[in-house]
């Protein structure tokens, strides 16, 4: 079986587990929302990989290690959902920003319906009876 994220091959009863993410901090629900998060930050406003880091640690307080936030945005870039370019920072050294593209932002949306339906489920399981 082949991770769709990281195109990585996991065996099905450890799928959701992945190199780069510590098991400890970073469990099956969350993992799998990681690359949407990221569209919808990147919708708001294009980011380096470093800020994408940033945003998502103070955001929801997750660690997630640089080298996996560059896993999930070359993923979205090679599915079309994200593009990338060189720009100048203030000091003008280059920088890679990353945008949303209309088909990721499409894609989001999608998405987000689904999780409205899901929300249901989890707000079902999570009240005391």
């Amino acid at each position: 079986m082949v991770c769709t994220m990281c195109h990585h091959h996991h065996h099905h009863e450890h799928h959701w587990r992945h190199p780069e993410f510590p098991r400890t901090r970073f469990g099956f629900p969350l993992r799998g929302l990681l690359h949407l998060i990221i569209l919808k930050a990147l919708g708001e406003k294009p980011m380096r990989g470093i800020d994408v880091q940033k945003y998502i640690k103070e955001k929801f307080d997750f660690d997630i290690p640089s080298a996996a936030v560059y896993v999930i945005l070359k993923g979205l870039e090679e599915k079309g959902l994200v593009y990338s370019k060189w720009d100048k920072d203030a000091e003008g050294s280059p920088v890679k920003l990353y945008y949303a593209t209309g088909e990721g932002k499409d894609y989001l949306k999608d998405k987000i319906e689904a999780i409205k339906s899901l929300k249901k489920v989890l707000d079902y399981l999570t009240t005391s009876t």
